[in-house]
């Protein structure tokens, strides 16, 4: 947990992982997702970089059987290939499906639209 608290891309996704699975502890989607989203912010090596992907309020998350539906806005500020970008303002909404029953969570579908401000 502290390598993943001090920015490891590695540790942070085993603690993803873990509050995915309930290792040690109850299944939390919303602090899987957190991890998810902390990752993003340390970059992916892939010519995408997130400089900042933030929820910025709760997570809305509803459960019902294998399918889990999270909703909440974020902002995101994020650089592709060198590019420089603005902030951008977004709902977000992420449908997740379990594998099987008890089985792993895998994302099925994810949607972000820009909040546009007059």
């Amino acid at each position: 947990m502290r390598s993943a608290e001090a920015g490891d891309k590695a540790s942070m996704f085993a603690v993803a992982c873990w509050y995915r699975d309930g290792f040690g502890g109850p299944v939390d989607l919303v602090q899987t997702f957190r991890w998810y989203l902390a990752m993003l912010n340390v970059g992916s090596g892939d010519g995408i970089h997130y400089r900042r992907f933030e929820a910025v309020s709760d997570i809305d998350v509803m459960v019902d059987g294998n399918l889990a539906v999270l909703r909440y806005p974020s902002l995101i500020d994020i650089a592709v290939r060198g590019q420089e970008a603005g902030l951008l303002e977004c709902w977000h909404l992420d449908c997740y499906r379990r594998e099987r029953d008890g089985g792993l969570w895998r994302v099925r579908w994810s949607q972000a639209t820009s909040i546009d401000h007059p």
